[in-house]
């Protein structure tokens, strides 16, 4: 099924993922016809944006995403948060419990990326905020988005 949103096509049920014109794969098939691997990170990538978006439309509380560094994970995620018009902050580097509390309190409505903050997971104040940010109910009967 398709139909507009923003001038972009969507395709989808349940879920409404805007798909790009030409996609990394149609770029990396043109130039490297048989390069499976680039192959395989495209449909990686195209789980990111995927999942991301299930994140920007409520669906899910959150992705937890790890790799190697300069494939494109931040990217992907971002790009896919502005195709959305999802209203979204970063946090980098150094993440304090506090510094989290503080943070979700002054943007309760957005979506915090935390990017290159792996020093959150020796603070365990830092991992009890971040586990009750994430903490959701669906109400009952209900299919549509996780409320929080």
């Amino acid at each position: 099924m398709r139909n507009q949103r923003n001038g972009q096509p969507q395709i989808g049920s349940g879920l409404n993922i805007i798909a790009p014109s030409v996609t990394t794969a149609d770029v990396v098939s043109m130039h490297f016809p048989n390069n499976k691997h680039l192959e395989s990170l495209e449909k990686k990538l195209q789980l990111v944006r995927d999942y991301t978006a299930a994140v920007a439309l409520g669906y899910v509380p959150g992705l937890f995403l790890f790799g190697s560094g300069g494939i494109g994970k931040s990217y992907t995620v971002v790009r896919q948060l502005d195709s959305l018009d999802a209203n979204h902050q970063t946090l980098n580097s150094r993440v304090t419990g506090w510094g989290l509390i503080c943070h979700l309190e002054k943007y309760p409505s957005h979506i915090t990326l935390i990017e290159d903050a792996e020093s959150m997971y020796r603070d365990p104040r830092a991992i009890g905020v971040l586990r009750s940010a994430l903490d959701c109910q669906r109400r009952e009967g209900d299919d549509g988005p996780i409320e929080r």
